[in-house]
Parts: structure tokens; C-alpha cells; sequence
């Protein structure tokens, strides 16, 4: 721990409530403040359910020297939501993040009376795979003699990256793959489907992508955002559970993800090129992309049985 002006002392609460503060005192000119930061580090947009964290305790807060003289001291409360705090010390402490997906608060907030409180806070939302309602069994359907996959494929040994570059929505979502690495990325005995498997599907379908898609949520927030239930109905009817995961797009090393909520996107092989096809439920037809540099496109894949 860095020097410090003052006795500082640190506080735990254990049942993860957030601090109370005293709104009258804040909207009191004579309030002074605490000089100096606290920090407690940094934490993933999107964290797994059980994940732990060692967060360093990092801090330099002073009061005014008349303060200190006069015995005043600066307490430090370490509170949470959406897990536990434990092995709590002056210099850090460890975060467990709760068993059912949610969202997360870390915070440590230096305090003492008269002055303004200092706040280091972090937040997260917390996930699984049941995070996606979307049932994880049976991993495939079969429509019309070819056995799809029901689910996007996950594995990020063979490429691609999690949407948003988080690794917890992973095994959730899973992995978006440039057209360059869509072709070999499915396991033994599966193949990347051709377009015209695509067709194929899409003939069953009945041109009515409601019937692919899935009206399927994450942590109890609905995905497929942008359509009226009074215009269309999602009934996922093939089993395919289509869900709107968008696609990205990769410029000077830089992933950017667009159309979450609106598109589920998905390669084929038309001939020996990826085509990347993408299913938006308030459009008559299914819709086509085929980049002109395909390690620049990256979107879901879902495997077909060989």
C-alpha cells in the first residue's frame, strides 16, 4: 500500500450491499474531499458464473491535516453484487462471481465524516451457457435428410473470436469466423453446408425465417430487438434456432461487431467461396454477402453432418 496521510482502515460487507451515502451532505458546500485515487483494477464486460478475481487495492487518499490531527480517519468499504468478497486485505481482496448469471458490482469506496466519499467501482454481467434459452440438447436437428447443428459452433482452438472480443460469451454464443477460416473450422464428420444445403433448408422453411429462428433471450433480455410480435411470429418450428448474433467486421486488426439483435449470419460454401447468408425475420427472403476479401468478414457457423 502507498503512503498514507491518516489511518485508513478497511471494511468488508459481507452481504454484498452497496454503501449508503448521505445525499444532504453532499449537496452541502462545506463537504470537503478526500484527496488522492483508489483504484481496484479492471473486469471484463462479460464474465463466466463462478469466474474468481484477485483485485490489488490500490489507493493514496488523504484528509487535511487539521483533520488528522483532530483523529480523524478514512475507512475503505469493499462491497459487491452478483458474488462474494473473501481473503479481504488492506492491499486487495478476491471476487467470486455468483452461480446464476446476472449483473456484477465490485466497488471500494474510501469514506470518512465530513468529507465526500472516493469511489473505485466495476461492473460486468455474468454468464453461461444457460444464459442463451435456447436448450443445449438435442445438439442437432435433422431437416430434410441433413443433420444441421443446432447451435453456433464454439471452439476457439480453430479461430475466430467470442462477439465483443469476450471470452465468457464463448460457450454462449459461440464464435464468429472469417470466410478464410469457415471452411475447415467444423469437427470430424461435420462440413461447413453448401449453399445449396442452404436452399434446401430454406425451401423447407417455406421462405419463413420464423420458423428457423429462435425467440430466444440472454439473461432474460430478448435478442431478436427489433421486430413488432404483432407483424411476426417466432416459432422456431424446424428446430433450427436461428438466434441474431450479427457478424463483424475486421479493419486494420480491429474487430467491429454490427447487426446483434437484428441478423443471424451464417458461411456456406458457394462452389469454393464462402458466402456468408443472413436470416432477418421482417425480410421475405434471406439475404447474401459475399466480401470481396473473406479474412475481413467474420460471422456464425453451423455445421452439417458428412
Amino acid at each position: 500500500m502507498k503512503s498514507l496521510r491518516g489511518i485508513i482502515s478497511v471494511l468488508v460487507l459481507c452481504l454484498c450491499l452497496a454503501p449508503s451515502c448521505n445525499k444532504e451532505k453532499d449537496k452541502n458546500p462545506t463537504v470537503k474531499t478526500i484527496s488522492g485515487t483508489i483504484s481496484i483494477g479492471t473486469m471484463p464486460s462479460y464474465v463466466r458464473t463462478g469466474d474468481v478475481f484477485d483485485f490489488v487495492l490500490e489507493q493514496d487518499l488523504s484528509l487535511k491535516e487539521a483533520d488528522i490531527k483532530a483523529g480523524k480517519t478514512i475507512s475503505i468499504t469493499i462491497s459487491c453484487e452478483g458474488g462474494t468478497i473473501s481473503d479481504s486485505t488492506a492491499t486487495g481482496f478476491r471476487f467470486t462471481v455468483a452461480d446464476e448469471p446476472g449483473d456484477v458490482i465490485v466497488r471500494a469506496v474510501g469514506s470518512a465524516d465530513g468529507y465526500s466519499s472516493k469511489t473505485a467501482r466495476l461492473s460486468a454481467k455474468s454468464v453461461c451457457p444457460a444464459s442463451l434459452s435456447v436448450e443445449r440438447e438435442p445438439a442437432e436437428t435433422e431437416i430434410d435428410g441433413i443433420l444441421w447443428q443446432r447451435l453456433n459452433l464454439d471452439d476457439s482452438t480453430v479461430g475466430g473470436k467470442a462477439y465483443l472480443d469476450e471470452d465468457a460469451l464463448w460457450d454462449v454464443l459461440g464464435g464468429y469466423y472469417t470466410g478464410a477460416e469457415a471452411s475447415s473450422v467444423c469437427p470430424s464428420g461435420y462440413a461447413l453446408p453448401t449453399f445449396d444445403q442452404w436452399k434446401q433448408l430454406w425451401d423447407v422453411a417455406g421462405n419463413a425465417g420464423a420458423i428457423m429462428a429462435r425467440n430466444a433471450t440472454l439473461n432474460g433480455v430478448k435478442m431478436w430487438d427489433h421486430y413488432s410480435d404483432n407483424v411476426f411470429t417466432i416459432t422456431d418450428e424446424l428446430n433450427f434456432s436461428a438466434v441474431p448474433c450479427g457478424y463483424a467486421v475486421i479493419a486494420d486488426g480491429e474487430w467491429k461487431f454490427y447487426g446483434y439483435g437484428e441478423y443471424a449470419s451464417f458461411w456456406v460454401m458457394d462452389g469454393s467461396s464462402p458466402l456468408c447468408v443472413q436470416l432477418y425475420v421482417e425480410e421475405p427472403e434471406y439475404l447474401t454477402y459475399k466480401p470481396s476479401d473473406p479474412s475481413l468478414f467474420a460471422a456464425s457457423v453451423r455445421c452439417v453432418k458428412e
